[in-house]
């Protein structure tokens, strides 16, 4: 509906319910159960998540998620750039000193600071820029985007600004910090961390490898809940399944049927309205005596076979020429027993209703074990098929192909079809396939997370690597005195390494709660989820410590392997 300028949606929408629930729709069975709602055409990409929409919607969920972990990425930056800022001047507190005391003023040291983090961001982000150009087409196959810079956006000028503005402050915060609270040239030359900037560096340090670990912990719980997903009990066979979807009728559907069974390469065909995933009709309960709503599909009695239902009873009679009847689920089955007791009771309790026009009296011929027709998303609730050979449960054929050679089997069905129904679209896919898509959205997650943990352990390794440079020159007439007294490689690395271990051990314990409660969170969208079990926290702290040490040992090791004489001789 195209509004005229200046119309207002929800007016309208009010309305068009208003003039509905006025109108003898409203008494019709099955539109009396309508809603309406308007949505903004360029919202249905983004905010919608209704079903058969024009186009496949985006994730908004991973969007936001996307946005937050980017952000996350670029504050762990940003620490590695304040902790290595603060290294840097201390390391050059001598050229600093010098300067001041050959006449240079504070205001210029920090401007030469100011200038040199300036060229620096500025290359960084040439850098960046050219590096988004090459890595694009990898970055749109492996989240399946089609992503782009637009460069005629305000928002990337902003965003460019934003953080260059980020680097300068931080820079000249780090600078004014150090060097204004010095007040003479010994001062400055000496300049070392003191106890606020040792607090801050080691703050900084905690609150990045805590964000790596949440990172890691996440990449986890999402890959475990899709194996979990991916690998639980459906209540029906999935593989090798080729659905067809039919719209022509103006042919028997069963004589297409019939031919397909006579290949060596088919196991069975079945026909239904709804393909599993596809959404069901609504079946109300209250005429069963129950409250609630059931999901209902129309389908005919070799569909079951094909997609291998089993019955946990089954009341079709074995010489009867068709099967017609209602099949409900077991979920269904003993709501209704809770009910009623027993199947006669039930069903002198249907045969006494009198039946409204439209309706016809239902017949239960079965019980079929509980199966998951939606996704884990949604809990397991009352199903019923309504089974039956008319030409409207043939919208959907289902194949089971044999799967020794399923190419040559899809090639034999696409002959058959184009012979049955010339001229008509051969529309196909594996419901397989067709399930495993449900879960892009998760999929895209996990590739998310698991990208951006990768970028966060570089980040954080490049940091860790200077800072404990840092650390490491900072004691070198220590470990230079050490080494003279007998200390031996084991003990220095020991005592190089404590520090930067109890960091670890106090980012493990704030990101274990914090990961905990996300990711519970998360998984409260799921109606089957994985358990949050302790080793996930557990492996994601044992990477963090072991990329910890490794970073820090190397960096240690090339500090306590140097000839102590030539340490002291130059300290």
């Amino acid at each position: 509906i195209k509004l005229k300028e200046g119309a207002s949606p929800e007016d309208l929408e009010s309305k068009l319910l208003k003039a509905y629930e006025n109108s003898a729709l409203k008494e019709v069975r099955g539109p009396e159960e309508y809603q309406f709602k308007l949505l903004a055409m360029d919202d249905i990409h983004l905010h919608s998540d209704y079903r058969f929409e024009l186009k496949e919607n985006s994730g908004k969920i991973n969007i936001r998620l996307f946005t937050l972990i980017s952000l996350i990425i670029l504050l762990v930056s940003l620490l590695n750039f304040i902790n290595l800022t603060i290294a840097r001047l201390i390391k050059r507190s001598k050229e600093l000193g010098m300067k001041r005391s050959f006449g240079a003023s504070k205001a210029q040291l920090i401007s030469q600071l100011l200038t040199e983090v300036s060229l620096v961001c500025f290359i960084s982000l040439l850098l960046a820029l050219s590096l988004i150009e090459i890595i694009k087409p990898s970055i749109n196959r492996l989240f399946e985007i089609d992503f782009a810079i637009y460069y005629t956006e305000p928002v990337v000028y902003l965003s460019i600004i934003g953080v260059l503005a980020a680097c300068l402050v931080l820079s000249f915060l780090s600078a004014s910090f150090y060097l204004l609270k010095n007040q003479s040239e010994i001062d400055i030359h000496e300049l070392k961390p003191g106890l606020s900037g040792k607090i801050v560096m080691k703050f900084l340090l905690v609150l990045q490898i805590s964000i790596v670990i949440i990172l890691i912990s996440g990449t986890i719980i999402v890959n475990k809940q899709l194996h979990f997903i991916s690998s639980r009990a459906l209540g029906y066979d999935k593989e090798n399944v080729l659905v067809l979807n039919l719209k022509d009728f103006s042919r028997d559907p069963a004589i297409f049927a019939d031919d397909l069974r006579k290949q060596a390469s088919v196991s069975s065909v079945g026909f239904t309205s709804q393909h599993f995933g596809y959404p069901a009709q609504s079946l109300s309960l209250e005429g069963f005596g129950i409250d609630g709503t059931a999901e209902f599909v129309f389908a005919n009695h070799d569909y079951l076979k094909t997609m291998n239902i089993q019955l946990s009873n089954n009341w079709i009679s074995p010489s009867a020429d068709t099967v017609e009847g209602m099949i409900i689920n077991n979920h269904l089955y003993h709501r209704l027993m809770e009910k009623h007791g027993s199947m006669e009771a039930l069903n002198a309790f249907m045969n006494s209703r009198e039946l409204e026009p439209g309706e016809t009296r239902i017949k239960f011929i079965g019980v079929a074990k509980d199966f998951y027709y939606n996704t884990a998303h949604e809990t397991l609730g009352d199903f019923a098929f309504w089974l039956g050979e008319s030409y409207n449960r043939a919208r959907f054929i289902h194949v089971r192909l044999n799967p020794v050679n399923l190419s040559a089997g899809l090639k034999k069905v696409q002959e058959l079809w184009e012979e049955h129904y010339p001229g008509q679209e051969f529309n196909y896919f594996f419901l397989d396939d067709h399930i495993a898509a449900q879960y892009k959205s998760e999929k895209m997650l996990s590739r998310i997370l698991l990208t951006f943990s990768l970028v966060g352990i570089i980040i954080s390794i490049v940091g860790i690597s200077a800072l404990s440079l840092f650390v490491s020159q900072q004691r070198t007439k220590e470990i230079g005195i050490r080494k003279v007294n007998g200390a031996g490689l084991s003990e220095i690395l020991s005592l190089l390494n404590k520090d930067f271990i109890k960091s670890l051990v106090l980012s493990f314990i704030i990101a274990c709660p914090v990961a905990w409660i996300l990711f519970t969170r998360w998984l409260q969208n799921f109606a089957c989820k994985t358990p949050l079990s302790w080793w996930i926290f557990a492996v994601a702290g044992l990477l963090s410590l072991f990329i910890t040490l490794i970073t820090v040992s190397w960096q240690s090791w090339r500090t306590a392997k140097r000839n102590p004489v030539e340490s002291l001789r130059y300290e």
